[in-house]
């Protein structure tokens, strides 16, 4: 199920692309017809499997906003333009290459800690540097733990994730972990 959500996510970021690239406004005339092609071929697109939710925006105009396919295939609930999707690991390129262009455009650099960038760090965690996140090898573990998706507040929420104690020796254990790619997020913020 995962890899068809994968699926059809790859397919709507290259239809996207394709038309971001593609797409050309002339007239509000021709503004309508495009916004009409995209729309139908995206409607068209259900009929292989493709369920998500699309926004085009160009020049600060909102040229497609609405949901295709089901959200909830048992309940029958359509996809809207809120509709969340669980994306799993898709963003954490685009946040390793944000840091890094951070880095390139040095206002920060990969040796510094989480200490420099969060109060209240707790001491067993406040030298983990910005290469240990990036390179997954800053000792966090991969769970999240109970109430994932639950709304909270940012800092409860990053608070709750310096808790846990590191579970492995840094030096010597690899691991993809989802929290070092949360702390990257924020640092970008």
């Amino acid at each position: 199920m995962k890899m068809r959500n994968l699926n059809s996510f790859i397919l709507l970021l290259v239809v996207v692309v394709f038309i971001s690239c593609n797409y050309r406004q002339n007239n509000d005339a021709t503004s309508v017809v495009q916004d009409s092609r995209i729309n139908n071929y995206l409607e068209a697109c259900q009929s292989n499997g493709f369920n998500g939710s699309v926004l085009i925006v160009k020049n600060d105009s909102i040229i497609l906003n609405k949901g295709f396919g089901l959200a909830d295939k048992e309940d029958s609930i359509p996809n809207t333009p809120e509709t969340v999707f669980d994306i799993c690991s898709v963003t954490k390129q685009f946040t390793a290459t944000a840091v890094l262009k951070l880095m390139e455009d040095g206002k920060l650099k990969l040796t510094d800690s989480l200490g420099m960038y969060f109060k209240d760090v707790p001491l067993d965690k406040r030298r983990i540097t910005i290469h240990q996140l990036l390179s997954h090898s800053a000792g966090f573990d991969h769970s999240i733990g109970n109430g994932d998706f639950d709304i909270s507040l940012k800092m409860t929420f990053l608070k709750n994730y310096l808790m846990p104690n590191c579970y492995f020796n840094l030096a010597k254990n690899m691991h993809i972990p989802i929290r070092a790619i949360v702390f990257l997020g924020e640092l970008l913020n």
